[in-house]
């Protein structure tokens, strides 16, 4: 724990310390329990601790505004764990700073996109994740963007509005997600596409994780 604290300070050499100072007093112990490799290398995981503490730290520089200290941030963490990946929330590894900026600019402007939705300024919704798309997040990220968008401008009485921009994009670049499909089923009901909602609802119904949640209800 006092380790911990060395890494939220940026002291490497004080949280190296403190970890081999647990490590003599107990060499099995294993410094992160939660991951299957066991992780006892004082160096090596308190500058992985560190890599991920500057990730933190890139993304309050992009809320403020600060571009060139996000991007130098992630530079820190790459040179302090080359290994580490910067976006584990994707499928492959990503060690692009750049890309990460974006998609923290682009969760910035998704809370403003949804103010807009809240306040009934659909148009303003629309700009906003038009801006989204301008900063290329990575597919999943902008797929879900574009099924918020989807979903509440069809329950805000934007169906028409949204089912062939919004619902067809995110089904485009994430056409196995039946979440995704159900939005859209909702907006094609409601703009008359009878046919096209029940196909959309069927693809939903018949998925695995749709069954799992029906046997846990029942």
């Amino acid at each position: 724990t006092q380790a911990e604290e060395f890494v939220n300070n940026n002291d490497i050499p004080g949280a190296i310390a403190k970890f081999k100072q647990a490590l003599q007093l107990n060499p099995k112990i294993h410094f992160q329990p939660d991951t299957e490799a066991v992780q006892n290398n004082p160096e090596a995981f308190a500058k992985k601790l560190v890599a991920s503490a500057y990730i933190t730290q890139a993304e309050e520089f992009v809320n403020n505004n600060d571009i060139p200290g996000a991007i130098a941030k992630l530079k820190q963490a790459l040179q302090l764990n080359p290994k580490i990946d910067l976006d584990p929330d994707t499928k492959a590894k990503d060690r692009n700073p750049q890309a990460l900026v974006n998609k923290f600019k682009a969760q910035g402007l998704i809370t403003q996109a949804e103010d807009n939705l809240n306040n009934g300024d659909f148009t303003k919704a629309v700009a906003v994740y038009k801006a989204i798309e301008k900063l290329q997040p990575p597919k999943e990220i902008l797929a879900k963007y574009w099924n918020i968008l989807c979903l509440q401008g069809s329950l805000r009485g934007h169906a028409k509005d949204v089912v062939k921009n919004a619902c067809e994009k995110a089904v485009k670049l994430t056409p196995k997600d039946v979440n995704i499909l159900d939005s859209r089923g909702l907006a094609r009901a409601l703009t008359g596409d009878t046919q096209g909602a029940i196909n959309d609802f069927n693809a939903f119904i018949e998925s695995t994780s749709y069954l799992q949640k029906k046997a846990q209800r029942q």
